[in-house]
Order: structure tokens, then sequence, then C-alpha cells
């Protein structure tokens, strides 16, 4: 519970200020090649994108709360025409 109640505050100081860490942005791409195709050819890997844990919940609820704006905004728009 102290854990959630610590990253809801720091999430929420982040949205606040704009001010983020780096390492929230950070990832790192592995091409992983797909089995039955031609080593040779740039188009027979797949990205591999890999991120901090903390990077992820922060773009995941970054996401939800855009989505949640965007819908409701839209909602609002949509009884004012």
């Amino acid at each position: 519970m102290y854990l959630f109640q610590f990253l809801l505050c720091l999430f929420n100081f982040l949205l606040e200020t704009g001010i983020y860490t780096d390492s929230l942005c950070r990832a790192f791409i592995f091409p992983v090649f797909k089995p039955g195709t031609k080593v040779d050819r740039g188009t027979d890997y797949r990205g591999i994108c890999v991120t901090s844990c903390l990077g992820k919940v922060f773009c995941s609820l970054l996401n939800n709360r855009l989505t949640t704006h965007l819908h409701l905004n839209k909602a609002k728009r949509m009884r004012i025409i």
C-alpha cells in the first residue's frame, strides 16, 4: 500500500510539474530474428523494445488519463453542438 501511495504522489508530481527523468523515457531496441525466414534480410527481424518498469507504469497511466480526458471532452463538445 505504501508503494502505491508513493508512486501515485510521484506520478502526480511529474504530471503537475512536467519534470521527469530521462530514465522513464529511455528504451533499448533489440532485433529478434523471425523464425523460418532469411537471416540476411532486414525485414525478417522484429524490434523488441525494453523499457523500465516504472516507465511502463507511467506511460500506461499517462495514456489512460489522456484517453479519459479526450473521451470526456468529446462528449462535452457533442452536447454543446
